[in-house]
């Protein structure tokens, strides 16, 4: 699996997030992957998939690791 430990310099896109819609009995959820887990992911950058995991019900990846992939909010930003 990708896995990625450092925002990209040249500003790629290195995340993904997968809408989980809405089925009766189960809210809607969102996952968050590293780049090249899902395929029919919507690419987003750091800063986006940082305010969507903030969201309820959304979650980083497990199968891609996406949660070691993302730096925490602790972080220095890169200058």
């Amino acid at each position: 699996m990708p896995t990625l430990a450092t925002r990209p310099a040249d500003g790629r896109q290195a995340w993904t997030v997968q809408d989980l819609p809405h089925r009766p009995g189960y809210p809607g959820a969102r996952l968050v992957h590293v780049i090249g887990c899902d395929p029919h992911a919507t690419p987003i950058t750091l800063d986006q998939a940082l305010d969507i995991l903030r969201q309820p019900r959304t979650v980083p990846c497990l199968a891609c690791n996406a949660a070691t992939s993302l730096p925490t909010t602790a972080d220095p930003s890169p200058p």
